[in-house]
């Protein structure tokens, strides 16, 4: 049994590279075209084929790639629907993190110029209350 057979691949399946590599380009639908029989089978994506490592110590499904339907438009399993789905949400809790940050930092600037021009020390929290 090779890789790809023993995580259930086969020639003509396809996946969707998910995350930055040398062969691929991030949001690729690509086709095993060769078993090797090792980690890296042989890909296409339609105009070049490459080898693309598939192992698990090397990004692995769900992190580097995930199984897509044969038009490429969807995801036909639940764990890979469930990795897409934690991709979604580790995207959003960088973009909390980020908006976090900068309404920390604009409060700072808020406080710090509210004082230097009024002489007065005043919170957001005090001005904001109501909303």
């Amino acid at each position: 049994m090779t890789y790809c057979e023993s995580i259930g691949l086969k020639i003509g399946d396809k996946i969707r590279v998910l995350g930055e590599n040398r062969t691929f380009e991030k949001g690729s639908i690509i086709e095993i075209v060769r078993d090797d029989g090792d980690i890296s089978p042989l890909f296409s994506d339609g105009t070049d084929k490459k080898h693309f490592t598939l192992k698990a110590t090397c990004g692995g499904e769900g992190e580097q790639w995930e199984r897509v339907d044969d038009d490429g438009s969807g995801d036909p399993s639940e764990e890979n629907s469930l990795n897409s789905l934690i991709d979604r949400l580790k995207e959003a809790v960088e973009a909390q993190r980020e908006a976090e940050f900068l309404v920390d930092s604009l409060v700072e600037e808020f406080e710090e110029k509210f004082e230097s021009e009024t002489g007065l020390k005043c919170s957001v929290d005090t001005i904001f209350s109501g909303l």
